[in-house]
């Protein structure tokens, strides 16, 4: 997460959470501009300091190195000694019970971790390779990863949004957020900002990664005057468009 200093204490930043914060003072936070978004080379430079925004790839195991690792358990070796114990004793029921209970332990572990790292596959695929920003005053379509904290972002019906970012103005944004909270119906979302001990599922003017663009279920109205003109003005150039947010 980015945020610029105090200028009057280098060393000090700001504590509060970004849905704590209006949108002017997260565009203060951020050095965003919006009406022009960022310049070309301060979203390179942020670029090269702070990585892509993507997940990080995880490293891959072989699914025998993973059918292996089961056995590397404590308790699994006590099992295995026990077994071998009762197999020198010729009690083989027992040694067939205790073997058996490692193999399907093995099993369901084995079984259960694939399913983990299928799901963390599918949390990867979630969030969009494609966005929309507003780059020296332009639309501009760019390669998620190429975002930056301050990036000014434009959200459509239908978008998934590409990173974790926090509403400037808004026009009829309700997001799908089954995904992040289990909420089956769409939540509206609004620019003032909430408490700071607000859950995750009450911050509505955050939205996050990989949730899902509704549109239009109700009118609202956001009176960021400074946000609106700007919104206007690019309306004008670029085409339309709902929403716009920044990226933190």
């Amino acid at each position: 997460m980015f945020r610029r200093t105090d200028p009057d204490n280098p060393d000090r930043q700001q504590a509060r959470p970004w849905h704590a914060l209006t949108a002017d003072e997260v565009l203060a936070e951020l050095g965003g501009d919006p009406a022009n978004g960022l310049d070309s080379a301060e979203a390179a430079s942020r670029l090269a300091a702070l990585g892509p925004n993507r997940l990080p790839a995880p490293r891959r195991r072989s699914a025998a190195l993973r059918l292996v690792l089961q056995f590397h358990n404590p308790l699994i070796y006590v099992l295995l000694a026990a077994g071998a114990i009762t197999l020198a004793l010729g009690d083989y029921l027992d040694t067939g019970v205790i073997f058996g209970v490692v193999l399907i332990n093995a099993a369901i572990g084995f079984v259960q971790e694939g399913r983990a790292e299928r799901a963390l596959e599918a949390v990867r695929a979630l969030l969009t390779s494609r966005a929309t920003a507003i780059r020296n005053g332009e639309r501009h379509a760019l390669d998620a990863a190429e975002l930056v904290p301050g990036d000014l972002l434009l959200l459509e019906p239908g978008d998934r949004v590409p990173a974790d970012v926090r509403l400037l103005a808004a026009r009829d944004l309700h997001l799908d957020e089954a995904p992040l909270t289990g909420e089956s119906l769409p939540v509206a979302k609004a620019i003032e900002p909430v408490d700071a001990a607000a859950a995750v599922g009450d911050r509505r003017c955050l939205a996050h990664a990989g949730t899902l663009d509704l549109g239009v279920f109700e009118h609202e109205r956001f009176p960021l005057d400074r946000v609106n003109e700007a919104l206007d003005a690019i309306d004008q150039r670029n085409g339309g468009f709902t929403n716009v947010v920044i990226m933190h």
